[in-house]
């Protein structure tokens, strides 16, 4: 594995990071996040490089390569737990309007009488 590749996979970890704490975050909004999944997608060559490089690395690079792939691969599982929890708080939010709303439908307005009524007591 070239010291570049080696490099690249050493920022993409760093940007994985910076994803999944942003994921996790409340402050994020849709720009931050296209801008920290661009800055990962950045670093999809020097993964392609380091997946062909494996079958021919040895002993202590091959190692090495592992555990940072394996490192890679628990952030990219972590990013996906995230996303997956805050799909299902949005379908739950969705079902919960939905719910009401059909409530509502249901509900008829109160009858106009023409009647005025004191409600401050």
């Amino acid at each position: 594995m070239t010291t570049s590749t080696h490099g690249g996979l050493k920022e993409l970890e760093s940007r994985m990071r910076e994803l999944v704490l942003l994921l996790d975050g409340a402050q994020a909004n849709v720009t931050t996040l296209e801008r920290a999944w661009n800055a990962c997608a950045e670093h999809a060559p020097e993964l392609a490089e380091a997946a062909r490089g494996a079958a021919s690395a040895a002993g202590e690079e091959r190692a090495n390569l592992r555990l940072q792939l394996e490192r890679l691969v628990q952030l990219n599982e972590a990013a996906r737990q995230t996303v997956a929890r805050e799909q299902s708080a949005i379908v739950t939010s969705l079902e919960r309007v939905r719910g009401a709303r059909a409530k509502l439908e249901h509900l008829e307005e109160a009858p106009v009488t023409g009647d005025s009524c004191d409600v401050s007591a």
